[in-house]
């Protein structure tokens, strides 16, 4: 199995010794600048965004008060889908996030990783997502064509 790492020097503090701490024999990606890895976690050819993805590993509860800040009240224009625990979910629903979310027509998901959802099989072929992981693992794993970017980007 191969695993992806972007680190930069002068931005992630263990970018000189990374190998050597963890003994890591996967892809460390060395770039200048972030922007020059995170493109790199960008594999799709379209503009189609079937879905949107924030969480993996899951969504803080900062996240979540931000998107449902972002939606205020407008209705999505593409699936949108938050994974993240069920306490930071259940937390999200005694703030009134939840309710905003989901009244923009937006899910909140608890205790799984869309990585791992049948996503293909639902009929999203794109999603888009903040998500290194998601977008790393989505055209492997998940059968999807990803859009890699900042949840200020979505």
């Amino acid at each position: 199995m191969q695993w992806l790492c972007i680190i930069s020097r002068g931005v992630t503090p263990e970018a000189e010794n990374f190998s050597q701490i963890f003994n890591f024999k996967g892809h460390v990606n060395r770039h200048s600048q972030p922007d020059e890895g995170y493109a790199e976690l960008n594999h799709s050819t379209t503009d189609s965004i079937d879905l949107v993805w924030i969480g993996c590993p899951h969504a803080s509860l900062d996240e979540i008060e931000r998107v449902a800040d972002r939606l205020n009240g407008r209705p999505v224009r593409t699936a949108l889908w938050i994974t993240t625990a069920r306490q930071v979910r259940d937390e999200a629903g005694r703030r009134g996030w939840l309710d905003r979310i989901q009244a923009s027509g937006g899910r909140i998901v608890s205790d799984t990783c869309l990585v791992v959802a049948p996503v293909e099989a639902m009929g999203f072929r794109s999603i888009a997502t903040n998500s290194g992981k998601g977008a790393f693992y989505g055209p492997s794993h998940a059968h999807v064509a990803t859009h890699f970017g900042s949840l200020d980007n979505a």
